[in-house]
């Protein structure tokens, strides 16, 4: 009975001892995976680093977008992904991911001095298509115009129309003979002003809901439509900033700030 006692209670003590050493062994193996993790990123960067230090820009962008892929999403990270895509020559990539920084740490004026850098070598490109564009229509187009004027603008535009059609309503009822005329002629040319404000306010505010994304290959052609057979509208050249405006299976409605628009394929822009 007494050996029975005994077993009884070296069971007891056993199982008291791995209750307690558990946690332990738990926060010791949980402590072991988090130091790994944070020295497999250590050493990712390190490598990053190290590539741009020897000039090696397009290993080092591949470095820093795998550590993106990876979940490492931070300013920092964009920043640099963007800087060696910009380094490489991939300039695309490069203002994606430099927007992409900013859209995070505003202020960085690293950030803004290299966006500035990659836009720079793009605006001759996107230039000279406007230039081309508009050749070609023998004018300005409604989307121009509608860029040139700030959201404020069309907003007053649109409310002095307004409330000068409503004066000179309220002046219909009060006059008469040759002024009722005239005021009626003037409430129609008031009414036609105040349709072009509402009208461009409309098109203004589209403007600020469409998102925004960032050609990342080295050359694109727009489409007419949606599929590859159909003709080429014009080449877009990487980093150039696109609205996306509808999404046809792989395809993408795209328009530029020049109001030139068409098709692209999916994977040939990012969102930023």
């Amino acid at each position: 009975m007494q050996g029975v006692h005994n077993l009884a209670a070296g069971v007891l003590m056993a199982v008291a001892s791995l209750l307690l050493w558990s946690p332990v062994a738990l926060a010791s193996g949980e402590g072991g995976g988090a130091a790994t993790g944070a020295g497999a990123l250590q050493t990712a960067l390190d490598a990053a680093k190290e590539s741009m230090a020897r000039g090696d820009f397009t290993q080092a962008a591949q470095q820093y977008h795998q550590l993106y892929q990876q979940g490492y999403q931070g300013a920092d990270i964009c920043y640099n992904t963007g800087t060696a895509y910009l380094k490489s020559g991939r300039i695309g990539p490069g203002v994606l991911f430099l927007k992409r920084a900013l859209l995070q740490d505003p202020g960085n004026d690293d950030t803004r001095f290299n966006l500035s850098f990659a836009m720079d070598a793009i605006a001759h490109t996107a230039a000279t298509a406007r230039d081309a564009a508009n050749a070609e229509d023998g004018g300005l187009t409604v989307q121009a115009v509608v860029e040139a004027v700030s959201l404020d603008a069309w907003t007053w535009l649109f409310l002095a129309g307004a409330w000068s059609l409503a004066l000179s309503l309220v002046l219909l009822l009060v006059l008469r003979g040759r002024k009722r005329l005239i005021t009626g002629l003037a409430a129609v040319l008031l009414l036609v002003f105040a349709g072009f404000g509402g009208s461009m306010l409309h098109l203004k505010a589209q403007d600020t809901v469409y998102t925004e994304h960032a050609v990342v290959q080295s050359l694109v052609e727009v489409k007419e439509g949606p599929h590859q057979r159909f003709d080429t509208v014009f080449p877009v050249a990487e980093g150039v900033t696109v609205r996306v405006e509808e999404r046809i299976d792989d395809w993408l409605r795209v328009s530029l700030p020049n109001g030139l628009g068409g098709f692209v394929p999916r994977s040939s822009v990012e969102v930023i």
